[in-house]
């Protein structure tokens, strides 16, 4: 008899948009259905089919591991806890008492036809396996290493790569590193953590476009994700956050002449998790074992002027967000404590920006754990299309044969990428045009050489063919290499010897 314990969660369906303050009023999490199981010594449960099936139904799965903290190199500890997802179901195996996983479940994982979605697999995952099962997991997708391919996706862990999508999720240390050997049963924020940890791979891997061909359903994981409720976490660090700020920027009494301040005094309970979330406000040291805080420069410590609310009367938050990002340099992605001192009005900059991304583009910085926009269209920077004519002109070609040029030659989309940081009628600009130029004449050049080199070969080959009629060997392979040299097969050419 298996122990079994079932969560039936209701799925919603929400826009899914990044933005949004570093703690989010709302999260998200898996809406499926999660099952938690204990292994048994004999390696079966009643409902085992009906589970076997599921997954086996799943064009992939996603994996995730847990296991009590290694906190020496001398200690190594089996796996406890093994997470199985699906579009809608996750499967959480607990096997921190037997070391025994159903026959269906190691086939599953050893399956070379079955992708199984992770993060971070490495060697250590791998060793872990074979410590504690004795079993190969064979065809592992990593989001981690999908993810470098697309260089628009920030690198990071999984919080940050689904931060870029617009999921928030709930990744606490305290939980990651919680003792999941323990014999009690898992708590409802334990369950929840692992259920996400072996289903949002899964998700974000999709979303790059990683499971084309695997029969996942993008709706249907869409569907499975919920929308959880985190105002109060929210409100409680917004009010603490608002409290350290007056407080470091009133009572000068406890502080050193750097600003530096006890963190104990200025306000019980702050902790790592509060200034790695307040980054772009707060500094912080340990001097004699003593956790110290400071205002960041450019940061709350600044009082708004006067000025800037007389602006906004008179622009609106969108205008006056449009205007300062037009002041700052083409390409430069700004911070939004650079853009304002005020809180609120970061907020309420962040919800422009996110209605209207066509004209503003929003990034979060997870290095200082805040959000940076620029325009999209900045009004001194380089005209693409502009660059292109002048470039179609000197070469005597269409705007679009230079576009497809473009399209086909990775020297010549390296030169247009600096086109993004260049700003109209300055050298910069005029250093692209000359590249351009350059890399086609290279290109234009390299093509006349090579109609005349194959116009020389075949009178050549012609008139060895005219000579030697008696060698039909010989012409045979002179019209071989004559084919392989205007490319008339698919095999690689051959690398092409001087003639005299």
């Amino acid at each position: 008899m298996s122990t079994t314990t079932t969560y039936h969660t209701p799925s919603t369906s929400s826009s899914f948009r990044c933005g949004g303050p570093f703690v989010s009023a709302t999260l998200h999490s898996f809406g499926g259905e999660i099952v938690v199981k204990e292994a048994l010594p004999t390696g079966k449960w009643d409902d085992d089919e009906a589970l076997k099936e599921r997954f086996q139904k799943a064009g992939a799965v996603g994996i995730d591991f847990e296991w009590k903290p290694d906190k020496t190199p001398a200690t190594n500890h089996p796996i406890s806890l093994v997470q199985l997802a699906t579009e809608d179901l996750a499967l959480l195996i607990r096997t921190n008492t037997h070391h025994v996983l159903p026959q269906w479940v190691r086939d599953l994982l050893n399956d070379p036809k079955k992708a199984k979605v992770t993060i971070g697999f490495d060697v250590s995952d791998h060793a872990k396996l074979q410590f504690t099962f004795d079993l190969e997991c064979n065809n592992v997708i990593d989001l981690y290493e999908i993810s470098k391919k697309n260089r628009s996706v920030p690198r990071g862990g999984l919080k940050r790569i689904a931060h870029h999508f617009g999921y928030f999720l709930r990744k606490d240390k305290k939980i990651s590193m919680s003792d999941w050997s323990a014999t009690e049963p898992l708590s409802d924020i334990q369950i929840h953590y692992a259920a996400d940890d072996a289903f949002f791979p899964l998700l974000l891997v999709a979303e790059l476009g990683g499971l084309l061909n695997s029969g996942v359903r993008m709706e249907s994981l869409k569907e499975n994700v919920k929308v959880v409720d985190n105002k109060d976490k929210y409100d409680a660090m917004v009010k603490k956050r608002a409290t350290v700020v007056d407080t470091l920027k009133t009572d000068r009494s406890q502080q050193s002449i750097d600003g530096w301040a006890a963190a104990s005094r200025v306000e019980p309970g702050i902790d790592r998790d509060f200034l790695l979330c307040n980054r772009d406000v707060f500094e912080w040291r340990r001097k004699d074992k003593v956790l110290q805080i400071r205002l960041r420069a450019g940061g709350l410590g600044l009082e708004e002027s006067s000025s800037e609310s007389e602006e906004d009367d008179a622009e609106g938050d969108f205008g006056v967000l449009k205007k300062r990002l037009a002041q700052k340099l083409v390409a430069e992605w700004v911070p939004e404590n650079v853009l304002t001192a005020s809180s609120s009005k970061r907020e309420r900059f962040r919800q422009e920006a996110l209605s209207h991304p066509e004209e503003i583009e929003a990034c979060f910085d997870g290095d200082f754990s805040r959000y940076m926009f620029r325009l999209r269209h900045h009004p001194l920077a380089a005209d693409r299309k502009a660059v292109v004519d002048k470039v179609a002109k000197f070469m005597e070609m269409t705007p679009d044969e230079v576009e497809a040029r473009i399209e086909g030659d990775e020297k010549l989309q390296a030169c247009m990428e600096r086109l993004e940081t260049a700003m109209v009628n300055t050298a910069s600009e005029r250093s692209v045009v000359m590249g351009l130029v350059a890399r086609f004449t290279v290109l234009a050049d390299g093509e006349c050489k090579d109609k005349e080199y194959k116009r020389l070969l075949t009178q050549w080959i012609k008139a060895l063919c005219d000579e030697r009629k008696d060698a039909p060997s010989i012409r045979e392979e002179m019209k071989k290499r004559l084919a392989e040299v205007r490319g008339d097969d698919e095999k690689p050419p051959v690398k092409r010897q001087r003639t005299d």
